[in-house]
């Protein structure tokens, strides 16, 4: 369904453009009378990365069970991270970085093996589906 048809958004057809001039003075005298009320007080301020209390390293463990690196501003896998820095270069896309013991956050380089597509990634879980199910 277009927005614009949706009841439930805000750009009906004859709906008034939220960005009007009457939206905008309406916004702006809220928001004097908000730093008038905080007078006095510290500005709220939101620290990111290394600044932040909450900051964890950089990693993060994703839901599907992969570490997830935050490096000078960009995010990276960890696996795949470890695996360029051992091999001294940077992965190409396609390069497939397998766990041997299928444990996603076993991120020791000893557990790691390079494989050069997805298609060859398939074929080795495909030969340990059949192992397994001899």
């Amino acid at each position: 369904m277009p927005r614009w048809n949706n009841p439930n958004c805000g750009f009906q057809k004859g709906h008034k453009d939220f960005r009007s001039a009457e939206t905008i003075e309406r916004l702006s005298e809220n928001l004097g009378k908000i730093a008038k009320a905080n007078k006095g007080h510290k500005p709220y301020y939101v620290a990111f990365g290394k600044d932040n209390k909450s900051w964890k390293g950089g990693k993060v463990k994703m839901a599907n069970g992969y570490i997830l690196l935050s490096l000078n501003g960009s995010r990276k896998l960890e696996h795949r991270y470890i695996m360029e820095q051992y091999l001294g270069r940077p992965l190409e896309k396609k390069e497939v970085v397998h766990h041997i013991n299928e444990v996603r956050n076993d991120n020791r380089i000893e557990n790691l093996a390079l494989l050069s597509s997805q298609s060859e990634h398939a074929r080795l879980h495909q030969e340990i589906y059949r192992m397994v199910r001899l």
